[in-house]
């Protein structure tokens, strides 16, 4: 019974593993130049995450709301444009 307990549980993490492993594809829509993949490598700013904000690209990140308690955030998100021209 230990055995197969063990065997159950290598076969269960194998598995996670290997789903874990393969990337997900990401279907475009043809036609549309605004979702079109960019051609160049662009590095995600440490604390902000990439997102898709009705049906748009926008790079975000949590901050403090102004008078608030610390643990109120608000959600801000930037277009890679307007991130970059911030990060300058």
């Amino acid at each position: 019974m230990k055995r197969v307990m063990s065997f159950i549980i290598l076969a269960s993490a194998s598995a996670l593993i290997v789903c874990a492993a393969q990337t997900p594809t990401k279907s475009s829509a043809a036609g549309n130049a605004s979702s079109a993949p960019q051609t160049d490598k662009f590095k995600v700013p440490f604390g902000y995450t990439r997102s898709d904000v009705n049906g748009e690209e926008r790079y975000c990140h949590n901050e403090p709301v102004p008078g608030g308690s610390l643990a109120q955030h608000t959600k801000v998100c930037f277009t890679r444009a307007e991130l970059e021209a911030k990060l300058k």
